[in-house]
């Protein structure tokens, strides 16, 4: 793993094994090597030289799969009309940030749509069911609400009662009620 870091490669932040003591000096983290080689880390937060987002879809379309491109470019224009903030994760995320081979013949587009306000979750909803029709491979990923709450798309474009949420303290069903009032405190929060 050190070769890893040397090399200038990224972690990624993941939740907690309930097993780890909990820390405000270690933070949790992950490597993903190609191969589907998956590693679970630990540090401590003083160590850590630089924190980014993942890829917005807009700078990776270019090194996505030429198949890719067309859906990748709409997810990237629709973004501004949604004014939601679109990153893209996993394989093709990785592949982007180390310049490495991760992407295979099944690999998905992965996307994390942030949202602040329910005209934009509604608009990005409907540009994820839109581009999902025409994507020559599966479009997975998740909506991040308010407060890191995360959601995946498909189940919320189901229109489910309650929901799956995941956040980086760890995962429960809640009410999609629940996610909304998100919007709420973060407005109260500013």
């Amino acid at each position: 793993m050190s070769d890893w870091i040397a090399d200038g490669h990224p972690l990624c932040v993941r939740r907690a094994d309930p097993k780890e003591p909990p820390s405000r000096e270690v933070i949790a983290l992950g490597l993903a090597r190609p191969g589907r080689q998956r590693m679970a880390v630990a540090a401590d937060r003083a160590a850590v030289v630089r924190n980014e987002s993942p890829p917005r879809v807009e700078s990776i379309v270019s090194m996505a799969p030429p198949a890719w491109r067309d859906v990748l470019e709409s997810l990237a224009l629709g973004e501004c009309h949604a004014g939601v903030d679109m990153c893209v994760f996993g394989s093709l995320a990785w592949q982007a940030m180390t310049g490495l081979r991760y992407l295979h013949p099944d690999s998905d587009i992965d996307v994390l749509a942030t949202v602040h306000d329910e005209r934009a979750l509604d608009d990005v909803v409907d540009l994820l069911c839109e581009q999902a029709e025409r994507a020559p491979t599966r479009l997975d990923g998740e909506i991040v609400f308010p407060g890191d709450h995360a959601v995946a798309w498909r189940e919320w474009a189901k229109g489910a009662d309650a929901v799956l949420v995941k956040h980086v303290a760890g995962v429960a069903l809640r009410p999609r009620a629940w996610l909304l009032e998100r919007f709420a405190c973060e407005v109260h929060a500013t």
